[in-house]
């Protein structure tokens, strides 16, 4: 087609409401976009979602990679379901859903991760990282945590790991909520979000 358009790449995050919901938890709007921003994948990139819940990230970054690929894994049954049905609403067809422990299914996956997104892991982050790793050394990742506990070992991960550079930004948002008249600003949980680029690669 000698008069397409270029591609341009849309915009991150998308609102809440656009994405069915179930009970399992699911990256709201402002860290999905921070976090996007943080990972920027290529428009034909191989993506891992680790963690992948109800499929707000999955479908943000398909959109993001129209030409390329993305694995998202996921344990919970329940948000499986809603994972596919979120899929189905967007109407993707770069989506491979990876049931199970990402720390098991994915050393199964002949594939080379060009990014990953890991929001969630079950207690086995530094596996997941190891075999990510040893599918592609280059992978740049962005992990999201609300708790000390996964902020300290993505750091001590890290900090035996020599050649990676580990940038972590705290993000603290509040939403309105309207009470009678007035409208009160209710906070959110603040979230560490951590990007990992090997240094020899640069930045995106």
């Amino acid at each position: 087609n000698e008069k397409a358009r270029p591609w341009v790449r849309p915009v991150h995050g998308l609102p809440d409401e656009a994405f069915l919901r179930g009970k399992a938890p699911m990256t709201k709007q402002e860290i999905r976009s921070v976090a996007l921003s943080k990972l920027a994948p290529e428009a034909d990139a191989v993506v891992c979602d680790i963690g992948a819940g109800t499929g707000s990230c999955t479908v943000e970054l398909a959109l993001q990679a129209p030409f390329g690929h993305v694995y998202a894994f996921e344990i919970n049954e329940e948000a499986l379901t809603v994972l596919q049905q979120n899929i189905g609403h967007f109407g993707l067809t770069n989506i491979t859903v990876v049931a199970g422990d990402a720390s098991q299914t994915l050393k199964t996956l002949d594939i080379a991760p060009d990014y990953a997104f890991i929001g969630g892991t079950k207690g086995n982050l530094a596996a997941i990282l190891d075999d990510l790793y040893d599918k592609n050394e280059a992978c740049r990742m962005v992990i999201t945590a609300i708790s000390l506990e996964t902020l300290a070992a993505v750091t001590a991960y890290y900090a035996a790991r020599n050649g990676y550079q580990l940038d972590i930004t705290q993000v603290s948002t509040a939403r309105s909520k309207r009470v009678g008249q007035h409208h009160l600003m209710m906070a959110q949980n603040p979230v560490y979000i951590m990007t990992a680029v090997r240094q020899d690669a640069g930045e995106a």
